[in-house]
């Protein structure tokens, strides 16, 4: 868990895969982090890892609401920013 949250991009958010040294740069999934460091913490109570992982998960929650979230409703758009040069890149 730590090191999935530890691989988050210098744009703010936890990549939806991150391996041998690359990791996606335009597409993230649900930020259900905090959710899942939450459970933890109630189940062992390691503090510590709260305080550790605490400003990652804000930060990729910061991330989704000023990035990801759209119109006048507010509702968050799940998927990926279009990057020139990729294959799966729309033209």
């Amino acid at each position: 868990f730590i090191q999935v949250i530890r691989s988050k991009t210098a744009k703010g958010f936890v990549p939806n895969y991150s391996a041998g040294g690359t990791k996606s740069v335009d597409r993230s999934e649900p930020p259900i982090g905090s959710k899942v460091l939450l459970e933890m913490y109630r189940k062992y109570k390691d503090r510590w890892l709260v305080e550790l992982l605490f400003d990652d998960l804000l930060g990729w929650n910061d991330w989704f609401a000023s990035q990801r979230t759209f119109g006048p409703l507010g509702l968050v758009s799940l998927g990926s920013d279009t990057i020139a040069g990729y294959g799966d890149a729309a033209p």
